[in-house]
């Protein structure tokens, strides 16, 4: 009989962007995948718990089709009487991750891209602000940013939880990208930025990138 260990999968939550959905995450993720290999993590994903309030991009309707269905995690609307930025519904949505957390986990790791980004730092956030620890040991941002509505009052210290940050040096969101690294304890985070727009790093050409990224989470949840 053998010795050896049972080593137990890397557990992934993946959160979708803007009016997009499971589908469209799963497939995104894929050099993740392949830098991991099919033995060493497990990938969960969930749809966020609102239909989309509207169209979801061009790209995504020509892809996946016009009727997706696809879903957002909260509707920014501008406040006409502070001009402020107001989410409407994240408090639900950050309510309903936790609930995922609880009756899927555990994770090791909460990924969230655009949309999913800026809801894993509320998420991030509150679990800090509110109990102190969180029930995953580090988060995945892929060209995200700081959120404008949610985050608690006093967001300092920084968020001390490893992060790591994916940006593209074309996407018009990247100074935002790169204040959301900047909320981040310096010592636990890795920033890496690939040559195109508001998307994952394309495969094969960015498959390097995504052997070092997995090397850094490897690392740092086995810490």
């Amino acid at each position: 009989m053998s010795n050896l260990p049972v080593v137990r999968k890397l557990r992934v939550l993946c959160l979708h962007g803007w009016r997009t959905s499971t589908g469209v995450i799963s497939l995104q993720i894929a050099g993740f995948r392949q830098a991991f290999g099919p033995t060493k993590a497990e990938f969960v994903s969930v749809n966020a718990p609102f239909p989309a309030s509207g169209p979801a991009q061009e790209d995504i309707r020509k892809f996946f089709g016009e009727k997706g269905p696809y879903y957002e995690w909260w509707d920014a609307v501008k406040n006409p009487d502070t001009q402020k930025t107001e989410y409407h519904g994240w408090e639900q949505s950050v309510a309903y991750v936790q609930r995922q957390i609880d009756e899927l986990g555990p994770f090791d790791v909460v990924l969230g891209f655009s949309q999913g980004a800026a809801l894993t730092t509320l998420l991030t956030a509150h679990y800090q602000k509110h109990q102190g620890s969180f029930p995953f040991k580090a988060v995945v941002l892929v060209c995200g940013l700081v959120p404008r509505d949610g985050l608690p009052d006093d967001t300092r210290p920084l968020l001390d939880i490893p992060s790591l940050h994916i940006l593209g040096e074309q996407d018009p969101m990247l100074p935002l990208g790169h204040q959301l690294h900047d909320i981040f304890t310096p010592s636990h985070r890795s920033l890496h930025v690939h040559p195109d727009g508001h998307r994952f790093p394309a495969l094969p050409k960015h498959k390097p990138m995504y052997v070092a990224m997995a090397h850094f989470l490897r690392q740092v949840i086995n810490e």
